[in-house]
């Protein structure tokens, strides 16, 4: 039976000679069953988990390069208390149940790393938890913030489309290469649920090359899309800083 489990239902995907090896060790000292039952329970929860990341700066340039298509996209801006409430009170899927959002902790040991590839049959799962906070230093410019999920009923493989109050939603930045046509959409989008008012951030951003950094403006109050584009292209395309 212990054989079966681990060729059929354990999360550790042995070979069959590697496990009759192990139910041999087994049968000399049944604790090693029980700590590989352990570990897989934790390792199926982890695998459970959902996160959404975020970040809390909108002018790191490798941000808009990674994450927005090469300037051609958009940041949005959320209230992280609200969002947070959202998650914690179940509204952004039925399916979830909140877990925990705090922000990246940087520095994640690469001795750390290490293990998982290399220690192939025991994981350090204690760290399992912690992982979802934590980055190697070299990402430390993301400043990254996390919600993480988990999954109650796994029917989530391959991501969710999360909902949000309404108010959650604060603003838009649309990158330096955005399209007019894009802006556009997604400012009729914005307009039909009634986003575009006094309290909506709507802004634009530029790579200044002095800096190497991204700046925005934002535009405030109900504004029409004709009056934006002006705006912004009129500001985007004057000679750089």
């Amino acid at each position: 039976m212990k054989l079966e489990w681990y060729l059929k239902n354990s999360s550790f995907k042995y070979s069959e000679n590697h496990a009759k090896w192990l139910v041999n060790k087994i049968k000399k000292d049944s604790s090693l069953f029980y700590k590989d039952l352990k570990t897989d329970l934790r390792i199926q929860y982890h695998n459970k988990l959902k996160v959404a990341c975020f970040s809390l700066i909108y002018d790191e340039i490798l941000l808009w390069s990674h994450y927005a298509d090469e300037h051609k996209g958009i940041c949005l801006i959320f209230d992280k208390d609200i969002l947070i409430g959202d998650a914690k009170n179940g509204e952004s899927h039925p399916s979830l149940d909140f877990v925990n959002a705090q922000n990246v902790r940087y520095g994640f040991p690469q001795k750390l790393k290490v293990k998982f590839e290399q220690e192939k049959f025991r994981l350090p799962i204690k760290n399992l938890g912690a992982s979802n906070f934590k980055k190697l230093k070299c990402w430390k410019y993301e400043k990254e913030y996390r919600i993480v999920y988990k999954d109650v009923f796994d029917t989530i493989p391959n991501g969710i489309g999360s909902a949000f109050t309404k108010k959650a939603l604060r603003g838009v930045i649309f990158g330096e290469k955005c399209l007019n046509s894009d802006i556009g959409l997604l400012h009729s989008i914005l307009y039909k649920f009634e986003y575009i008012d006094s309290n909506f951030i709507w802004g634009a951003s530029k790579i200044v090359p002095s800096t190497g950094k991204l700046i925005s403006i934002q535009e405030f109050g109900e504004i029409l899309i004709e009056d934006f584009l002006i705006k912004r292209n009129g500001w985007l395309y004057r000679t750089h800083y």
